[in-house]
């Protein structure tokens, strides 16, 4: 068990925790449209929209008249502390025996 979840954190979950705080790719405006949520803005400035979304506690990024935002990704971290949480549990079992 000990092997298999080194070996399973090694390669699988550890890679995908290094991107769990990073914004996500660009997208063109037809990937963009076939999103859940998703709004088009006619006189409202990047700037301002920006502003709300930082005040909201999105991480925000504007290049090139396009503004990204991103929220909320504890959730990706979630199997990472769970392998390192068994893999201490059973560093531990084997050190008190």
């Amino acid at each position: 068990l000990g092997l298999n979840l080194i070996i399973a954190s090694i390669v699988r979950v550890f890679p995908k925790a290094r991107y769990a705080f990073r914004l996500p790719p660009k997208l063109n405006e037809k990937q963009i449209t076939k999103l859940p949520l998703n709004c088009e803005f006619d006189s409202v400035s990047l700037d301002k929209v920006n502003e709300v979304l930082k005040k909201k506690s999105y991480k925000t990024e504007i290049s090139e008249n396009k503004l990204i935002a991103i929220k909320g990704q504890w959730h990706k971290l979630g199997a990472s502390v769970t392998h390192v949480g068994i893999l201490t549990l059973l560093i531990g079992c084997t050190i008190s025996i």
